[in-house]
């Protein structure tokens, strides 16, 4: 009788235990989407509300972005039941070219999701496109020798642009496009990036030039490179 009763009252502590949590709930579901962007749109932002559907305490131990493009701001970590913080998470597009997800992780007390996973999502439209993307890398670079890196800019818009300022660094960096240049809607013309570095060492170069597109008017790209020494390379 007395192991029945121990028993009923272990089941009804268990039932109380599993009953008796906090729940959290990211309001409005757990992707955030801001659909078409442009560089003007740039950093994105949005607000994000968090509300404990449980009937106990819910502790926000911590809200960690998936990179440092992504930032949120502060928020109240100690929900009671029925409560709600809201928070704005910030995604800086910068070069960012087409679907672009993250992600954000909520940490909490809550017993069955522990960690809540915040998907963010944005499709970046750039009008003036670098491909495949506005960094470059330049393999296997010796002292005194050229090395050469091949990309394309696309206009992605319905008029022509107009590129022109063109800015290189460091100084051993050269490009193929002077003056001015006219792109016509949907065609490209290709960017010829040359460096002959003069000495050993990684070196982070750059590219920049002005559009007359107002969704965007200037394009920087970057680039770096790891050169190392050539027995047929003698500066003196």
């Amino acid at each position: 009788m007395k192991r029945s009763l121990a028993l009923f009252v272990l089941f009804l502590i268990s039932n109380f235990l599993i009953i008796a949590q906090p729940k959290i709930q990211i309001v409005g579901g757990d992707t955030y989407e801001w659909k078409r962007a442009t560089p003007k749109d740039n950093p994105l932002t949005g607000k994000i509300t968090i509300k404990n559907v449980g009937n106990q305490l819910l502790i926000i131990n911590n809200i960690i972005p998936s990179c440092g493009c992504t930032s949120t701001s502060d928020y109240k970590k100690e929900l009671q039941p029925g409560e709600s913080t809201t928070f704005e998470v910030t995604l800086r597009i910068g070069g960012y070219s087409g679907e672009v997800t993250k992600s954000v992780r909520i940490i909490s007390n809550d017993q069955d999701t522990p960690t809540k996973y915040l998907t963010l999502k944005a499709n970046i439209v750039q009008p003036v496109d670098v491909l495949p993307n506005r960094y470059f890398s330049f393999t296997d670079m010796r002292v005194g020798n050229e090395s050469q890196f091949n990309l394309k800019i696309k206009n992605n818009s319905d008029k022509e642009v107009t590129l022109s300022d063109f800015q290189t660094t460091p100084d051993f960096l050269h490009i193929n496009l002077k003056g001015k240049k006219v792109i016509k809607p949907g065609k490209d013309i290709e960017l010829i990036v040359k460096a002959k570095p003069d000495k050993v060492g990684r070196f982070n170069c750059s590219i920049k030039f002005t559009t007359n597109n107002p969704d965007a008017p200037t394009i920087e790209i970057f680039g770096s490179g790891d050169v190392k020494e050539s027995a047929l390379y003698n500066p003196k």
